[in-house]
């Protein structure tokens, strides 16, 4: 009686016996190089810029295009196997910088953005 566009749940049952069975598939880890954290509404156009540019750089690169938690965000891309995370907050916009994160060693250090491409260029 009430008109509506949805979907069913069957994605995560079928997803469910796959796992049961054994036989999900083994998908291959992101090709992405980096993520670019968004660390809120305010930074979006900056952190939109800063991917573009690594991109045009070559360099593989995914965005965070809602501002979550940056934990989540950290967590997000160590689990599709993104071996670095860039964060652009307040602090590092007006320090000229950006952070990059080695999800490999745990290590994070603060970079002049205008840097960035060669730095990560040369890590990655």
């Amino acid at each position: 009686p009430i008109p509506g566009v949805g979907f069913a749940m069957g994605d995560v049952i079928i997803e469910l016996l796959l796992d049961e069975g054994g036989k999900s598939p083994d998908l291959p880890m992101s090709p992405s190089q980096v993520l670019v954290t968004l660390f809120n509404e305010e930074l979006y156009g900056r952190t939109l810029a800063l991917a573009a540019r690594l991109r045009q750089a070559g360099i593989n690169t995914e965005q965070v295009l809602e501002p979550i938690r940056l934990g989540k965000q950290i967590r997000y891309a160590d689990r599709k196997g993104i071996p670095y995370v860039v964060i652009l907050g307040p602090d590092e916009l007006e320090a000229g910088q950006v952070v990059v994160k080695d999800l490999k060693t745990g290590e994070q250090q603060a970079y002049p953005e205008s840097k960035i491409t060669d730095i990560l260029g040369s890590d990655s």
